[in-house]
């Protein structure tokens, strides 16, 4: 999988949002504010990678364990394919 090359990632002050244009901005009017987890994840995803590669970069990065680290690279991947900010 890998980002919607119409969504970009932009820190405004202390926020980071990710950000769609072109097509993906008529089918989503809004942005998507990520963490700091959350901004790496989606750097992650500018090159093709599965979600066990994420999970294995995420315990790398942070200190967090493999089954939180699941659970939560697969909740965030959930928001972006709602958002359809993710080609499979």
């Amino acid at each position: 999988m890998k980002l919607n090359s119409e969504f970009v990632l932009r820190t405004l002050d202390d926020t980071t949002i990710l950000v769609p244009f072109g097509k993906a901005q008529v089918d989503f009017n809004g942005m998507i504010t990520v963490n700091a987890v959350g901004a790496f994840l989606v750097e992650q995803l500018h090159s093709e990678v599965t979600e066990d590669e994420l999970v294995e970069r995420l315990t790398a990065r942070y200190e967090v364990d493999a089954e939180t680290a699941r659970k939560d690279v697969a909740s965030f991947l959930d928001v972006l394919r709602q958002y359809k900010a993710l080609q499979d």
